[in-house]
């Protein structure tokens, strides 16, 4: 379950966002500086921290690279109340991967999370995986409604297949399960049955991302 640190001076937004957070099944903590947000940083793992840029003792911009040095794979959003091109560009050159102009809406800062995690479960997709080769295979439409199948219904034989597919060459049908076979997406076993393979859990998740901003 994808994690996230608030970080800000603020206690009313602080738990606001919490609560929001919290509400989507996102596991939040907070930190009121950014001292303190270091040391959640040193004990837990975040895929988002929401870090305030104007805050006592340092401020957000300066705990960027801080908080990357500690946690390389976090995601940062900055916060600020002062949105300027200086700010946004100086954010970024130090790491952050994106930026909210207060006040915000909880809409658009869900949307900002959302879109950051789903890219980040994409690129942990491509460096586990052959992505140019996997985006080939599963181009197919026929292949993808396959594993789509297997996928949903955990086990499936071949005759299931054809009928959930709606085909009726066999041949046809034989061709695509055997090129995901050979490509490790799908297993059969001694009774002739598919199931998904943890490879084939991984291209899953690929393409969920890719049909979802497809369709966005």
């Amino acid at each position: 379950m994808p994690r996230v640190l608030v970080v800000d001076d603020d206690s009313e937004l602080r738990a606001t966002i919490k609560e929001v957070m919290e509400s989507e099944g996102l596991i939040t903590d907070s930190a009121e500086n950014a001292e303190k947000g270091l040391m959640l940083l040193k004990d837990n793992i975040y895929d988002i921290v929401l870090l305030d840029v104007i805050m006592p003792k340092m401020n957000g911009i300066d705990a960027i690279p801080l908080f990357l040095n500690t946690q390389a794979k976090s995601k940062i959003i900055i916060m600020t109340a002062y949105s300027t091109v200086d700010t946004a560009v100086e954010a970024m050159k130090k790491g952050a991967a994106d930026y909210l102009t207060k006040p915000f809406k909880i809409n658009e800062l869900m949307i900002t999370i959302m879109r950051i995690l789903e890219e980040q479960k994409f690129k942990d997709c491509a460096e586990e995986l052959d992505i140019d080769c996997a985006l080939s295979t599963m181009a197919n439409p026929i292949r993808r409604q396959i594993i789509h199948l297997i996928d949903q219904n955990k086990t499936l034989r071949f005759m299931e297949i054809t009928r959930a597919l709606g085909i009726s060459d066999h041949t046809k049908v034989n061709f695509h399960l055997k090129v995901l076979k050979e490509s490790d997406y799908i297993i059969q076993n001694s009774e002739k049955i598919y199931r998904i393979t943890d490879k084939g859990d991984k291209i899953l998740s690929c393409l969920s991302v890719i049909e979802q901003n497809l369709s966005s």
